[in-house]
This record gives structure tokens, C-alpha cells and sequence, in this order.
């Protein structure tokens, strides 16, 4: 299922409303013992607690500020984009335990801050060499029935053209870019600490990208949602013109050829 990026922001800016009322209400519930306990110490930290509850409401709603018109515009101040990396990494588990609670779509949630990752990556502006950005892509992607096992080795495929495998497989080769086809984030988390990367360009659906880019909390991850439309983890696609285009966006000097 594709949703659209404003019902992403919408569900962005409800929890948002949920984490400040709630905040409020621990506020006023301090206030309340404030107002009604004698004890000079026991006041004292009540009164702090409700001044840290109040900074907590106040970066909160600027940081909400910040990152609803980074998603409407697409772009954010860099020096900003490096604390709303560090915001977002924060909320999302935060988010997510609320989204539960309150039965919200889990997907449209994870969704949109895939959406806000990209942005803020797309911000700071990294750059490698070839050999120094990592393509992530996920087993499910190869066609089910295919014979040839991929996993421990891309080159296996045949191009056959009945899965997106083979388009990626080609950027890769045409780029002299490293490629991991990862049966799970073990194997995904493996090539990573093998090849080492400056860049990640991760294709998976929103789930998994969510829990790598909370994995590889120092790299910067380039999150292309992967489309289902068989359902979750079978014969999965992806846009390879997104591949390229993140391709071309974090790799210093683009040096063409077949590695094959």
C-alpha cells in the first residue's frame, strides 16, 4: 500500500499533539503538588521538575516546527539537519510505542520518517568514493522461484528480467559500487562492518529501514522504500531510477565501467 506524504506529516503532527499533552499533563500534575506540598526541598524539586517539562514542551514544539517544514519543503538548513538527525532518531522508538497505543497505522508512521531521513541526508550533503558506499538490498526482491541463490553472491543472476535483481546488480557494476543482497538485518549488519561504508543506499520496506537506520546510527543511509505488490517479503520491487539518483547524489567521482 503507497501512501501519500500528507497523511505521513498528519500522523506525524497527531503524535506530535499526543507527546505534548501528555507532557502538559505531567506538568500539571506537578503543578498541583506544587501548590499544595510544604516541604521547601520536596517543592524545590517539583519545581524543577516542572521547569524541565516546560524546556521538554518548548524544544519539542520548535523541533516539530523544524521538521514539519523540512518535510513540506524538502530541504533544511544543514546545521539543522544535523540536530533533527539526532531528534529523529529519539522519537521514532517514542513514536512508535504511541502509534501502538493509539492504534495508528504503523506503516504511515514509519513511513514518514523514512521520508524525514532522506531529507536530512539529502542536507548534510555526504560524499564518498565509489568504494566507499555500500548497497543494501533485500533477499525478497529476487523473484521466489528463481533457482540461482544470490545472497552470498549477486553475480549468480541471470538477468532473466522477471525480478528487479538485475537492474540493481547493473548499477552496481556500472558504478563500481559494493552490493549486499541480505537475506536479514544479521547479514545486512555483517556486510557493513566488513565493507565499512561512508554511505549506505538501503532498499527494504519501511520496517527494516527504520531498524537499520537506528542500527548504523553514525553512517548516513539513503532509505529507498522497496513496493509489495504481492504482499510483504515475496517478489518485492523497487524504482531503480531512485537507486541510480541516490547513486549519483553521494558519490564523488562517478567512474563507469563493468567490474564483471
Amino acid at each position: 500500500m503507497v501512501y501519500d506524504k500528507r497523511k505521513r506529516l498528519e500522523i506525524f503532527l497527531k503524535i506530535s499533539r499526543i507527546f505534548v499533552i501528555l507532557s502538559f499533563t505531567v506538568l500539571f500534575i506537578a503543578s498541583m503538588v506544587y501548590l499544595y506540598m510544604d516541604e521547601v526541598t520536596y517543592n524545590l524539586i517539583i519545581l524543577l521538575l516542572m521547569a524541565a517539562v516546560i524546556v521538554v514542551i518548548l524544544l519539542t514544539g520548535l523541533l516539530v516546527y523544524i521538521v514539519t517544514n523540512a518535510y513540506k519543503t524538502g530541504k533544511i538548513n544543514k546545521t539543522l539537519a544535523l540536530l533533527v538527525n539526532r531528534f529523529i532518531k529519539l522519537v521514532i522508538p517514542i513514536a512508535t510505542v504511541l502509534g501502538e497505543l493509539f492504534k495508528m497505522d504503523k506503516n504511515i508512521i514509519r513511513g514518514f520518517f523514512v521520508d524525514i531521513n532522506n531529507i536530512v541526508v539529502n542536507s548534510i550533503g555526504p560524499k564518498c568514493e565509489c568504494d566507499q558506499a555500500l548497497i543494501l538490498v533485500p533477499h525478497c526482491l529476487q523473484w521466489a522461484e528463481c533457482g540461482y541463490k544470490v545472497t552470498h553472491n549477486p553475480y549468480n543472476c541471470k538477468s532473466c528480467g522477471k525480478c528487479d535483481i538485475a537492474k540493481v546488480l547493473e548499477l552496481a557494476d556500472r558504478y563500481h559500487i559494493k552490493l549486499c543482497i541480505a537475506s536479514g538485518g544479521t547479514m545486512a549488519r555483517k556486510a557493513i562492518q566488513e565493507n565499512k561504508p561512508k554511505v549506505i543506499i538501503s532498499v527494504a520496506c519501511n520496517r527494516d529501514l527504520i531498524s537499520g537506520i537506528l542500527d548504523v546510527d553514525d553512517i548516513p543511509v539513503i532509505a529507498i522504500e522497496n513496493s509489495t505488490p504481492q504482499g510483504p517479503c515475496i517478489n518485492t520491487q523497487v524504482d531503480s531510477n531512485k537507486v541510480e539518483e541516490a547513486i549519483k547524489q553521494v558519490v564523488r567521482d562517478l567512474k563507469l565501467g563493468v567490474r564483471r
